[in-house]
């Protein structure tokens, strides 16, 4: 397992490093003068203008400014943002990104980590629930309503909660996180097409997996249909539902990009599009490491509990005599 995890986080190392690149290149290689949009309608003075280019190195060549990003980024110095205000010598104020970064990050995860706990396990269980009473109307209302939840994109669930439980019922806020109750329908929104293709994955899964010859024999032995369902089929159908899950959670970013704009949240997402917006350079190709790293752990992790439920995909010679 210790050869497997090196192997595995030096893949990722490449893979992050690989993905600075490419992000850092795009970015610089769009036609635009990020330094000229600061300001707006209005005309710089000349000055303050030539003096945040040299403080941002946009004279320098594109290689030139990757090569700094990267020794910034390997000491751990992920830059300042674009200043919000400049002062007259030229020298910009622009805020730390781990200053951001410390300050969104926070209000994402309250969103983030409670929609991926419901996706997990409402999934598994409602996409169980499916499978045994699939011949009843309670397994086909459940394929049905699944069905809904995944074709039903983010946007318009967002504004359907958003307008009649926030705004007609009044039961939740509408706009912001000012207490609790704030998180409600972002995370139900976040969570819904998820939640959807976990539980048709599962019941899929589940429905091959009872055909198979070990399941038979358990039946056999008068195993009862819960236990044969719920621990040996169920255990052997995980494989792919932990894989989807953690391959999902790059939707589950893009999708708490769109909540948050939709629900006034100032998190991760909000930074994120007002990054885009300004083209915001160090904070841009900041947050979009981030995803890919989040990304590329979730998969870690994922490896790691497959070969925990399943012993048979561990590697040679970690699995027992």
């Amino acid at each position: 397992m210790g050869r497997f995890l090196g192997r595995r986080l030096l893949q990722s190392v490449v893979t992050l490093l690989l993905a600075s690149f490419v992000f850092h290149s795009a970015l610089s290689l769009l036609p635009g003068d990020p330094v000229r949009a600061m300001f707006g309608l209005a005309r710089p003075d000349p000055r303050i203008y030539d003096a945040l280019r040299a403080q941002y190195h946009f004279d320098d060549p594109w290689y030139a400014r990757y090569l700094l990003y990267l020794r910034d980024l390997l000491t751990g110095d992920l830059g300042r943002s674009f200043p919000t205000q400049v002062r007259a010598s030229g020298r910009g104020t622009g805020t730390p990104v781990t200053d951001i970064l410390s300050r969104t990050l926070p209000v994402s995860l309250r969103i983030l980590v409670p929609a991926l706990i419901v996706v997990t396990v409402a999934g598994i269980v409602i996409g169980t629930l499916a499978t045994r009473k699939r011949r009843g109307p309670t397994g086909h209302a459940i394929y049905l309503g699944s069905l809904v939840a995944v074709a039903t994109p983010v946007i318009v669930l967002a504004f359907v909660l958003q307008s009649v439980v926030g705004v007609r019922l009044g039961l939740t806020p509408v706009q912001g996180l000012r207490d609790w109750s704030g998180y409600i329908l972002p995370v139900i929104t976040l969570s819904t097409a998820s939640t959807g293709y976990v539980i048709l994955l599962t019941r899929s899964e589940l429905r091959e997996v009872l055909t198979q010859v070990f399941i038979q024999a358990a039946r056999a032995r008068a195993v009862p249909e819960h236990r044969v369902v719920g621990i040996h089929a169920l255990r052997a159908s995980l494989v792919t539902t932990v894989t989807f899950i953690a391959a999902n959670f790059g939707q589950l970013l893009t999708g708490l990009v769109i909540v948050e704009g939709v629900f006034g949240i100032s998190g991760f997402g909000g930074t994120l599009l007002r990054a885009i917006e300004f083209r915001d350079y160090s904070l841009l190709i900041s947050l979009l490491l981030f995803v890919v790293a989040v990304v590329l752990a979730a998969n870690l992790v994922a490896d790691i509990l497959q070969t925990i439920i399943d012993p048979r995909i561990r590697p040679a010679n970690d699995r027992p005599l």
